[in-house]
């Protein structure tokens, strides 16, 4: 049924929700506490049975988290140097001349890569999903993984670098040095960076972006791909001029013998000749003996399948790239036919066709949860801390929030996945008027509000701004409470409601959460019925103020109990 609002007055009672009677369904063993670090505080006199894995500061400890910022950045550095090989290794085959910039690249990634066997040694992994930070397992996955490879890399190299100065010594050791040919081996760490290609994503919010960006990888992997079949080219002609074969293509061509000519122009031509296989060009350069024919042959081969898919991927990302605009065109041509022919008013159809194209261009520069279909393979547990992790942002700026946050994270976690829901306003939408029953607290996450609070007579109203990570209508969790002014959209905008229902069955999951939120609202609303009427309304109170109360109940809590002495016969008056 319709309520009617309270009489003006200035004495309010705590909600029936959190009266003593309501504590009957509170277990104190209904969560898990124990176990989640977030929560550890001497307030709330929980037992921790691991003290020193609360206390580890996990930037300074070891092993390092693959998450970490340290290990985040050197597995960076390591993509960099990995397209520095992917470049500089194949042109070895060229006999470049060394440069100091050359050398000290050498020196560099023989030095990071001996170090990067360190890292990897202390270094948590991944597996089966979960995160792995013993340091026995990670030793023993390390070794029964990665620790050949980088071994067979590292040692040729450390033994040509040492033997190279000692012309003598360096000729006895001619098969070290052709085990310098085994770096090609640092390309297959492109396989165990990939996580770091991944986060990359993370920072690509328009799906747009990403399928440019999708596109654009293909464009270098040809490119790479390329660039390394002109090496091995090169390496072909060059080893049969070496062995004796009459003829080869550095030295039978059109114009002329080759081996005359500058090593770019060696690699421009092998470069040329291989984009050739990929597509209907043609140029003078071509196979002259059998290993270049053969050569030939799988280039022609393996290009027939990569080009293939190369051209169907790249026109699969431009089809989904047009179908974007057009579903969104076809939409919106859909709905002004429906709102015309129902015959709906000029200024109520502008309304919701700007409101449907703000909300339409929003969802296309974000990627929505409901487009992930994988996210629904997730355990409830796992849904629950990324709705958390999605929300919580709106709710930090409340101390009372921060404090359950910071110190009942698991009460943080429910209240985020479970009580608060997003509800979508245009501009000029009433959220609520004055005089109804107040049913929710209103946290704005996007866009602004604007509230006119009623006043006495004679007086001109108090207009108050909200904007994003505001929050309006406190006293609905604490009382009974109606409104005592008019909140209207400014612009488009997204506002959060919390239900105080749905919220005290959260607060029941521990004793803790339930006695500190019992006192924090009997403070709350005994500050309340001290104000004039004309301050008894929807506006927020000052963050000093609301601190004030967090500090009061969890004094309150410690010294007193349950509750403090003055609050307790508050709470009692019915």
């Amino acid at each position: 049924g319709t309520s009617s609002p309270a009489p003006e007055r200035q004495k309010y009672t705590i909600s029936p929700l959190w009266k003593k009677g309501s504590m009957h369904n509170v277990k104190a063993e209904s969560v898990d506490i124990e176990d989640d670090p977030g929560i550890a505080s001497p307030q709330l006199r929980i037992n921790v049975k691991n003290a020193a894995t609360v206390l580890r500061c996990p930037s300074l400890s070891l092993p390092l988290s693959p998450n970490s910022v340290p290990k985040l950045t050197w597995d960076m550095a390591g993509l960099i140097l990995i397209c520095w090989d992917v470049f500089y290794i194949p042109l070895s085959v060229l006999d470049l001349t060394p440069v100091p910039f050359t050398i000290f690249m050498d020196y560099f990634t023989l030095i990071f890569w001996t170090m990067d066997m360190l890292m990897s040694s202390v270094s948590g992994f991944y597996i089966r999903g979960d995160l792995e930070m013993s340091m026995r397992k990670i030793w023993v996955h390390y070794l029964t993984t990665w620790f050949l490879v980088d071994l067979i890399v590292v040692v040729p190299d450390w033994i040509t670098t040492i033997t190279s100065s000692g012309e003598d010594m360096a000729q006895n050791l001619k098969i070290f040095r052709a085990f310098r040919a085994l770096r090609i081996l640092r390309l297959l760490r492109l396989l165990k960076l990939q996580r770091i290609v991944n986060i990359a994503y993370d920072f690509i919010s328009s799906e747009y972006a990403f399928i440019m960006i999708g596109m654009l990888r293909l464009v270098v992997f040809i490119i790479v791909l390329n660039h390394v079949i002109a090496c091995c080219w090169f390496l072909t002609g060059k080893m049969s001029h070496d062995t004796g074969l009459e003829r080869s293509w550095l030295t039978d061509t059109p114009n002329g013998n080759m081996l005359g000519e500058d090593k770019l122009y060696w690699y421009t031509t092998s470069l040329h000749w291989s984009l050739t296989q990929f597509t209907p060009a043609s140029m003078e350069v071509s196979a002259r003996n059998v290993p270049e024919r053969i050569l030939s042959i799988a280039v022609l081969f393996f290009a027939l399948i990569t080009f293939s898919s190369f051209v169907g991927s790249i026109t699969t990302s431009m089809t989904a790239l047009r179908s974007m605009r057009a579903d969104t065109k076809k939409q919106f041509w859909m709905l002004r036919r429906y709102l015309n022919s129902k015959k709906i008013s000029y200024a109520t159809r502008s309304r919701i066709i700007k409101f449907l194209e703000f909300q339409s261009a929003k969802r296309q520069a974000e990627v929505s949860q409901e487009s992930i279909e994988i996210l629904d393979m997730l355990s409830v547990p796992l849904q629950n801390l990324l709705q958390y992790e999605l929300r919580k942002q709106y709710m930090e700026a409340h101390p009372f929030f921060a404090y359950l946050q910071e110190h009942m994270r698991p009460v943080m976690i429910r209240l985020c996945s479970r009580v608060l829901k997003f509800v979508p306003f245009a501009p000029e939408d009433v959220v609520f008027r004055s005089g109804e029953e107040s049913t929710a607290m209103y946290v704005v996450q996007s866009g602004d509000v604007e509230y006119h609070a009623k006043t006495g007579s004679g007086r001109a109203p108090k207009r108050l701004e909200v904007g994003s990570n505001g929050w309006i209508a406190e006293a609905s969790l604490w009382t009974m409470w109606w409104h005592r002014g008019q909140c209207t959209a400014r612009s488009a905008s997204s506002i959060g409601l919390i239900k105080p229902d749905e919220f005290v069955e959260i607060a029941k999951v521990h004793t803790a959460s339930w006695n500190f939120c019992r006192m924090y609202a009997a403070l709350f609303v005994e500050n309340l019925s001290r104000l004039e009427v004309d301050g008894q309304n929807d506006m927020p109170w000052a963050l000093e103020d609301l601190q004030g109360f967090v500090s009061e109940a969890i004094l309150g809590e410690h010294d007193h109990g349950e509750f403090g002495t003055s609050s307790v016969m508050f709470l009692r008056h019915e």
